[in-house]
């Protein structure tokens, strides 16, 4: 459902800021569940236009949450 509401449109994007991946604030269900959200994104939106949307100048700091870069272990 939530995957439908994102690549239509429906819902914003900025929902990912909420979207912090790593050890120390996600258990592995919730990396399961954003695991499956961006599968489902990327089957019906299309895996280059979902990658258009990550790389998005203007969003970029709406998913810095999402890619961490600040220290090694959060990058895994």
């Amino acid at each position: 459902m939530f995957a439908h509401l994102l690549h239509t449109d429906a819902m914003p994007w900025n929902v990912f800021t909420t979207v912090k991946l790593n050890e120390d604030e996600t258990t592995p269900s919730s990396r399961i569940f954003v695991k499956i959200l961006v599968q489902e994104i990327a089957e019906n939106l299309g895996i280059q236009k979902l990658k258009d949307r990550f790389e998005n100048q203007d969003m970029r700091t709406e998913y810095s949450n999402m890619f961490p870069r600040d220290v090694p272990r959060n990058t895994r």
